[in-house]
């Protein structure tokens, strides 16, 4: 590459996503800028807004000032000419996509949600999709997509757009945690240690439950066929992210028949910050997923030292948690046993399989770095 190069990536805030902890998507592009500052041909990296709310005014929670990123308006991230807009979390139409086409950008569509699927789920629902990422014209140079979306979205994207499709690291970091845990008091004393379920494992899921990609459905079978066993090692199980669902019909009716609900032992509860529910209510997350096998939850869990139960491929190859393969709740109750059983046993040795996953998904990681470089060295090459 000859010169240095400016990158902008596109950011939303609204009424939907006013606080960093709405979703991992926001925290994605922090990750993502992170990296790219790495790379020794990148000048500078900023975020690229429209449509909303002047920076200034962008609610706190959204962390903007901790993270010291440059948020810039249409107008003036045009008057900085960008080599490359990448479209992060707000989507680039059209009309956007041509003002930055006429002042040289190259447009780099990175993906982060497993739109496939979810188009799907709002076709046949007859639902209104206005909220998902669907074509609309825009071309792009290329297509970044996280390794866990590849099987579902890459032939999707590539078919629709004809744009090239290249898999790109899952990016995470600590720092939104740790500064949730800063803001609470929080130490590394308020998370799990070896011994402190002696009285009962109390477990949680924090899938989001507004998809079938994501949802606590098989973990709630799970967690029922684990207390069948040995109900005298669960002593509560908390359905996050569930309360806004607890009477609908199909849900309500297939909890109201298990043990669980019965004895009081499942609670269906709102939505948290991670970080200080599992201090005050978890000893061990139970997570299960389709075809979204990572996730930020599932590192937060490691990176404070949980027990992790889950169906998750890469974790798997990674020797992280305790698997189970795809929805087999039978199966997933025999590893939430084996791990109430034996995880504090195997503690160091676990920890030590959590740092190093930890270490490859991070956004200063050599090789995650290099493949970004890689991207942008090709994606310049094709002129």
């Amino acid at each position: 590459m000859e010169g240095k190069i400016n990158i902008g990536i596109t950011f939303y805030w609204g009424g939907s996503y006013t606080n960093i902890w709405s979703n991992g998507a926001g925290q994605n592009m922090y990750f993502l800028y992170e990296s790219l500052k790495q790379i020794p041909f990148v000048n500078d990296v900023y975020f690229v807004s429209w449509g909303q709310d002047k920076p200034e005014e962008v609610p706190k929670a959204l962390e903007f000032e901790a993270m010291g990123v440059s948020v810039y308006n249409v107008q003036e991230a045009l008057a900085k000419k960008p080599h490359v807009l990448i479209e992060g979390t707000q989507t680039v139409t059209p009309d956007v996509e041509k003002a930055f086409r006429q002042v040289g950008s190259k447009i780099v569509s990175y993906r982060m949600g497993n739109d496939f699927i979810m188009d799907m789920e709002y076709f046949v629902q007859k639902a209104d999709a206005s909220k998902g990422r669907a074509f609309d014209g825009t071309t792009y140079d290329q297509v970044w997509i996280t390794p866990h979306l590849m099987r579902t979205n890459a032939p999707y994207v590539n078919i629709v757009t004809g744009a090239p499709v290249f898999q790109v690291p899952h990016l995470w970091d600590s720092f939104f945690f740790d500064k949730s845990c800063k803001d609470a008091k929080l130490t590394k004393k308020s998370f799990y240690k070896p011994g402190r379920a002696k009285d009962g494992y109390r477990i949680a899921t924090f899938e989001p439950n507004i998809s079938v990609l994501k949802n606590c459905m098989t973990s709630v079978l799970i967690v029922e066929k684990a207390y069948q066993m040995e109900p005298q090692v669960i002593k509560h199980y908390y359905a996050n992210n569930a309360f806004d669902q607890r009477e609908i019909k199909a849900f309500h009716d297939f909890i109201g028949y298990t043990n669980i609900v019965r004895k009081g032992i499942l609670s269906v509860e709102g939505r948290f910050i991670t970080s200080g529910f599992l201090a005050q209510y978890v000893d061990l997350v139970l997570a299960h997923q389709w075809e979204c096998g990572l996730n930020y939850s599932y590192y937060e869990a490691l990176y404070a030292g949980y027990p992790l139960v889950h169906n998750s491929e890469f974790l798997k190859d990674a020797h992280v948690g305790y698997y189970y393969p795809n929805f087999d709740a039978f199966a997933g109750a025999n590893a939430l046993l084996t791990a109430i059983h034996t995880y504090d046993v195997h503690y160091e040795e676990q920890q030590a399989y959590n740092r190093l996953f930890l270490q490859q998904v991070s956004p200063l990681y050599i090789d995650n770095v290099a493949r970004h470089q890689q991207l942008l060295v090709q994606l310049f090459a094709n002129n």
